[in-house]
Parts: C-alpha cells; structure tokens; sequence
C-alpha cells in the first residue's frame, strides 16, 4: 500500500481493515486502493514550452536558410529545406514531448464526510445530476441549523 494513500476530505488513512483480504494481483489496476475508497484522478494536458521553442527554432532555420537563396529558387526550395532542417532536429523533437501531462489524484474514504466530498465533487464535474439526494439532504441539514440558530439568537436579543 502507497503511503501517499489518504483521504482528501478528512485526512484519514486507511485502516488494516480497508486492505483487500484476497491479497489482489499487482496486475489488478486498482491493487493499491483500499477495499471501498475512491480514487480521482484529474489530467491536464498543456502545450510543452521546450517543444514549442523547438518548432520556432525549426521555422527561423527554413526563414534564414530561404532568404540565404536567390529569389528565382526561393520558391523550388523551400520543401527541400524543409526536409533538411527537420532531419537536423529530428533527434531532438523524437525525445520532447509536444504536450505536457500533469496529474493529480485525491482519494476518498468511505464515511460520512468522504462520501459528501465525492458527491460534491461529481455534481462540480457534472457527473450527476446536481439534485443528488446526498447533497441535497447535507444543504437541507446546514440550512436548518442555521435557521435554528438564527432563531436562537434572535430570541436571545430579545
């Protein structure tokens, strides 16, 4: 079990009891999660800077090898220069990456609080419908103790 394994709405670790009992093969995608916990993974994926500095060194090379050539064979040689300057770069962009992945997880429990926490976040992601009964039942139950409250302290100005 990963050590970086807790709960993002409580801070919980998972208990002995949460390890899977059948002691799942490492080739199971999910043999690291706690038997009931949930795992969000979130990817964004972003041009990479290195790989964009590389095509604006690639297009500079064809402008300056072009504008090095007459006029009359400007035109015929811009492929062939092309293919040229891409050979010479062809080893440098086989090992950037044109795009940057960032990923971040968070984990679940199962409870109370976790389970709030994950019904909150799919109806964020639009992944319910946001009259989920969860959620709603928790903004039912903070709005009447803040009603309660609201009542009590009026009550007490009195």
């Amino acid at each position: 079990m990963p050590q970086d394994v807790f709960c993002a709405a409580t801070g919980a670790l998972p208990d002995d009891a949460d390890l899977p009992a059948d002691h799942p093969s490492e080739d199971e995608e999910l043999a690291d999660l706690p038997v009931g916990w949930t795992r969000v993974t979130l990817q964004t994926r972003t041009p990479n800077p290195a790989w964009q500095e590389i095509v604006a060194v690639e297009e500079a090379m064809v402008g300056q090898v072009i504008q090095g050539l007459p006029k009359a064979q400007r035109k015929g040689a811009v492929v062939g220069v092309r293919v040229q300057v891409a050979a010479q770069l062809a080893a440098l962009k086989a090992a950037t990456a044109p795009y940057l992945i960032e990923t971040e997880v968070a984990h679940f429990a199962p409870g109370d609080e976790g389970d709030k926490a994950l019904a909150a976040l799919k109806v964020t992601l639009g992944l319910v419908d946001g009259a989920d009964d969860e959620v709603e039942e928790a903004d039912e139950a903070e709005t009447a103790e803040a009603d309660e409250s609201s009542e009590a302290d009026a009550g007490n100005d009195e």
